[in-house]
């Protein structure tokens, strides 16, 4: 018999004999009055054949193992990576990166108690548990099979120093700046709608107001306001959750620009309204609230004083 792992290839290294008995081991029908020539190049066909399909056997092998390894990097990644729509905030809380800006690589989500889906920045992640915080848009402690689950995916990603070199000073320079840039962007898209809107009236609110302001639209959008689940998921598509943290969580924050920030997300979700009348009516509501604690904006609009009379 010849064995296959030591197969030279080399007619001249084997008996006619051996040939014969490995072909017919392989339920090869066998002439024993060919030649050895004939015989050994059967087995050669033989062979080649067996080398290809282990050759295909350690491709499929490598190609399942990359799969396996993806898909596992994937479950950790949590299940806001599957479906970003579902996340309840729509840019990480350290580095305000919007979450289609975010690379997947570093991208890292949990569902709370709450059923409400965060996502973070793995990297900014990392700090939230270096520092022992808790998650800053609930004030809730992580739960440590979360911990956990974040470093299990540090490591798979392999991450370096880096990757996890995150520049505080920087973000703290940048942040009033993102905060101002979103309420242009935001206030531009209010007066689009035909509302008058000055960015002062909500900039220059203190910690305070900022928390009323947030009070004030949660009530209006949950219990003040006769709307049915079918017009908020028309003004703020595609599930109408807005406003949903809760008060005493954001009561709890104190960085004036968490609670700017916390707002701005809320209140841009209007801007994917399914028409024109239902961003305005968003809007409308917005004007509302921010009218209860702004007197600039009050007294801009006269309809407000019937609104809020």
């Amino acid at each position: 018999m010849i064995n296959y792992d030591n197969f030279t290839y080399k007619p001249s290294d084997y008996l006619k004999k051996d040939i014969i008995n490995t072909l017919i081991s392989m339920g090869t029908i066998v002439n024993n009055n060919d030649t050895k020539g004939v015989l050994f190049n059967k087995l050669l066909e033989k062979y080649k054949t067996l080398d290809k399909y282990s050759n295909d056997t350690l491709s499929i092998l490598k190609i399942q193992k990359i799969i396996k390894k993806k898909n596992n990097i994937s479950s950790l990644k949590g299940i806001g990576y599957i479906n970003k729509d579902k996340c309840n905030n729509t840019e990480d809380f350290f580095s305000f990166e919007e979450i289609n800006e975010i690379d997947d690589r570093y991208f890292f989500s949990y569902e709370d108690k709450n059923k409400f889906i965060w996502f973070f920045d793995i990297r900014s992640f990392n700090k939230l548990i270096e520092m022992e915080q808790p998650n800053p848009y609930t004030r809730d402690p992580i739960p440590s099979n979360v911990v956990k689950r974040a470093k299990k995916l540090t490591e798979k990603l392999k991450l370096n120093n880096n990757d996890n070199q995150v520049d505080l000073q920087l973000i703290k320079q940048t942040k009033e700046q993102i905060v101002k840039q979103k309420t242009v962007d935001l206030f531009a898209s209010i007066e689009q709608a035909g509302y008058e809107c000055n960015i002062v009236w909500f900039l220059n609110l203190h910690r305070d107001l900022l928390k009323k302001l947030y009070r004030n639209l949660e009530d209006l959008w949950n219990y003040r306001l006769p709307l049915t689940q079918e017009m908020k998921s028309r003004i703020a598509p595609p599930t109408g959750n807005v406003f949903s943290m809760r008060v005493n969580d954001v009561f709890r924050i104190s960085n004036k620009q968490d609670l700017q920030s916390i707002i701005l997300n809320e209140v841009s979700k209007f801007q994917g309204a399914v028409q024109e009348g239902d961003k305005k009516l968003g809007y409308m509501y917005f004007l509302i609230g921010l009218g209860m604690v702004s007197e600039e904006c009050y007294y801009a609009h006269q309809w407000l004083m019937l609104a809020n009379g």
